[in-house]
């Protein structure tokens, strides 16, 4: 029994075979409707599928019936029938009385088909290669950026969303796909805690709500409302008594952070670390200072008389 008449490289052969004529100057293109030419080309992908070529049949004595031939064609069984007739009266097949057929001239056929098939099994093969490595790729960057982001909710929000949630990655995943970047993420989870924390909204700080298809852009293009960070490297003025007094305890702080993030973002030294990673949180050491020191003097921990 030969394969499937919808396996991949009989199609692919028969579609390049579409529109080319015989040296005897027969096209089946022109020749046969739609349906009549698939046969044609049909019948050679069957040829090419058994070991008994240039012969289709069962046995070497018995062939397949019309009404068998009308299945693997997918078309009514007079369609195959008019086929069969117009290809014997054009010397293209020979039918003996058990509907055993023979492709005349098969080896024409059948070298076209074979490197056809050659040449389209390594394209085909290479493409799924770096096909499949780039899926594996894109979907892990997406993963990760899916981890960060909900991570960033939660610590904005204080609330504890799962990084493992189908539904809450389809909507990160989906903005993705739009262009998003973990930029704009970022941009609407601040703007919509700074807007909603403390008010009847704060409810619906959640990533169905943040991120859905609806509200998503909307949100991205709104301004922060929160008081603007300043620029990275931004010159800060430290008195060298606070520098002395509160140096080493802030280093140890910003240490302590800085592993955290690393572990959250996966980067294994410093150096790994981008030049955009204050927007993740993670300022240089001088401007964690500034904001060390003004946390000091909110809480009323900030006194320069005070030694320790």
């Amino acid at each position: 029994m030969p394969r499937k008449i919808e396996h991949k490289w009989f199609r692919s052969w028969a579609e390049e075979e579409i529109g080319k004529t015989d040296p005897d100057g027969f096209n089946a293109y022109k020749e046969f409707g739609p349906q009549e030419h698939w046969c044609w080309f049909g019948l050679r992908c069957l040829c090419a599928s058994t070991e008994m070529q240039p012969v289709v049949c069962v046995t070497p004595y018995v062939g397949y019936t019309d009404r068998q031939f009308a299945e693997f064609f997918k078309v009514d069984t007079r369609v195959w029938e008019v086929v069969k007739k117009k290809l014997e009266i054009a010397k293209k097949i020979e039918v003996d009385g058990q509907n055993v057929i023979r492709i005349v001239n098969w080896e024409r056929y059948a070298g076209r088909y074979f490197q056809a098939k050659k040449n389209r099994d390594l394209e085909m093969r290479l493409w799924t290669e770096a096909d499949d490595q780039r899926e594996k790729e894109k979907k892990r960057e997406k993963a990760e950026i899916f981890k960060r982001v909900i991570i960033y909710l939660n610590e904005t929000s204080h609330k504890h969303f799962r990084t493992g949630s189908p539904d809450a990655f389809h909507h990160v995943s989906a903005r993705i796909e739009e262009g998003a970047t973990e930029k704009d993420f970022r941009h609407v989870i601040d703007v919509k805690c700074g807007q909603w924390i403390g008010t009847e909204m704060e409810k619906f700080i959640r990533p169905q709500t943040l991120f859905n298809s609806e509200k998503f852009w909307g949100y991205a293009n709104e301004p922060d409302p929160r008081p603007q960070r300043p620029p990275i490297g931004a010159a800060s003025t430290i008195l060298p008594d606070e520098r002395k007094k509160y140096e080493a305890q802030a280093k140890a702080e910003y240490e302590e952070r800085l592993k955290r993030a690393m572990e959250t973002y996966g980067w294994k030294t410093v150096e790994e670390i981008p030049s955009d990673a204050y927007f993740k949180g993670i300022p240089s050491f001088e401007e964690f200072f500034v904001i060390f020191l003004k946390e000091k003097k909110r809480a009323g921990e900030w006194n320069l008389n005070d030694d320790e």
